[in-house]
């Protein structure tokens, strides 16, 4: 007996809205400002350093969640 094993079989029929309805990140939203400073001022250079990394840290985030409903799918 064969076993055929095709790891993107149907991706393209994943809906992300429902297999991540188990997410923990679900309806998760980062705060913004988390990483700023309290005496920031407006053209600090600090502060577009922190922004740059709330992004990617917003951008993880997406892509976590993602993961978690393909994973899901195919659980």
């Amino acid at each position: 007996m064969d076993i055929h094993i095709n790891p993107f079989e149907d991706i393209t029929e994943v809906d992300l809205r429902e297999t991540t309805k188990e997410s923990p990140l679900k309806d998760f939203e980062l705060p913004k400002g988390m990483f700023k400073k309290e005496e920031d001022h407006l053209l600090n250079l600090d502060s577009w350093d922190t922004q740059h990394w709330e992004t990617i840290l917003e951008n993880r985030l997406l892509s976590v969640d993602r993961n978690f409903g393909y994973a899901m799918y195919y659980y």
